[in-house]
């Protein structure tokens, strides 16, 4: 096991930090014995980031646990650079030979805010120089990032690869599809606090992204990350994953035929007891049976495509047709609704595919 630390950076959609922090809280408190770790993390928030020190393969680990950041990068050195000297200086004490396999590509993205040093061709050049035997590339090999901010350089490293928003699963999606971190981290908030069982609808599930994540709350990923082609050894304990969220039932309604097809073929691997997709309209005049047990409703309504935004009827719909404990409401910034039995207990600014919506969640 390695027994080096680093310095970790989760990086979030802006508005779950909070969330994000106890995702990670949580996976450390229920880490392996093998991991040998301490004390919880002094974690430093930003905006749309976490920091914190782990152990390297704990942090590396963490790619598998946690749902809600995009990616993971390990800050592998911070130095001055206020001249091209220092940056060759800095980079050049680097080992490269533990992230780097021998003769293998690699990537760079270079940003510079407020300093001298401030060409991307530059720090390519540089790094070119000092990596010889390693070609640079768009696609392929370790992504490096150079970000060069009032002429203090951080050199990071990327351990995730592909975002994380993307599972891994040969998931099919419709037109402007949730991402599946935000819906995890949405998620946790709407969930936050409840015990025991849970059935949890999304009455516009499209191809079912929300029911998805409340599912597959504490699995593994099964997908490669960066990570695993570093030639820093790894040594992972062999862990059963459960496969599924056993104590949430999910419950999906749409009212396009092609868009419950989607969402049937990306639950198939759930096991059928565990949730149930129909045809169905939020707005009908029907009915739907009284809860059994614990019941929340999550929806990102089809704002602009199906369902106009002054529609203020909304919410009023759903505490009728459902009687819901909770529900959780992805909204444009500037929705207005019009009251309900149910009292709003958070409003959280997010940001969606880069605008800017509001998570409302109403509880009684």
């Amino acid at each position: 096991m390695m027994a080096k630390s680093g310095l970790f950076y989760l990086i979030v959609n802006p508005g779950l930090e909070s969330v994000a922090k106890l995702e990670l809280f949580e996976a450390w408190l229920q880490a392996p014995a093998f991991f040998s770790l301490e004390s919880l993390p002094e974690v430093r928030v930003s905006k749309g980031g976490l920091e914190f020190r782990a152990p390297l393969d704990f942090g590396f680990f963490l790619n598998r646990v946690l749902k809600i950041p995009n990616r993971i990068l390990l800050r592998l050195k911070t130095f001055d650079a206020d001249h091209e000297s220092k940056l060759i200086k800095g980079l050049s004490e680097m080992e490269w030979g533990e992230w780097l396999k021998k003769g293998s590509p690699y990537q760079l993205q270079f940003t510079s805010k407020s300093s001298r040093l401030s060409y991307k061709r530059q720090a390519e050049q540089i790094l070119q120089k000092i990596l010889k035997g390693h070609k640079q590339s768009k696609e392929e090999g370790p992504l490096f990032q150079i970000r060069i901010f009032r002429d203090q350089c951080t050199l990071s490293l990327d351990t995730t690869g592909e975002r994380a928003q993307f599972r891994g699963e040969g998931k099919k999606v419709s037109r402007a599809p949730l991402r599946d971190n935000l819906a995890a981290g949405l998620l946790r908030i709407l969930l936050q606090g409840l015990d025991g069982d849970i059935e949890l609808i999304d009455p516009m599930c499209g191809s079912g992204t929300f029911l998805i994540e409340a599912l597959s709350m504490g699995s593994l990923s099964s997908r490669r990350f960066a990570f695993e082609d570093f030639p820093v050894s790894q040594n992972f304990p062999e862990m059963e994953s459960k496969s599924q969220n056993s104590k949430i039932r999910g419950v999906g309604f749409d009212k396009d035929p092609a868009a419950l097809e989607l969402a049937r073929q990306n639950l198939k691997n759930f096991s059928s007891q565990s949730y149930q997709v129909e045809l169905g309209d939020l707005f009908a005049k029907d009915s739907y049976p009284a809860p059994m047990t614990t019941r929340v409703v999550v929806v990102n309504p089809p704002w602009g495509k199906r369902l106009k935004i002054e529609n203020k009827n909304f919410l009023q719909a759903i505490d009728q047709k459902f009687q819901p404990q909770r529900i959780g409401m992805l909204v444009p910034a500037k929705w207005s609704y019009k009251d309900i039995s149910m009292e709003k207990v958070k409003d959280v600014l997010v940001l969606n595919s880069g605008l800017e919506n509001r998570f409302l969640l109403f509880a009684r």
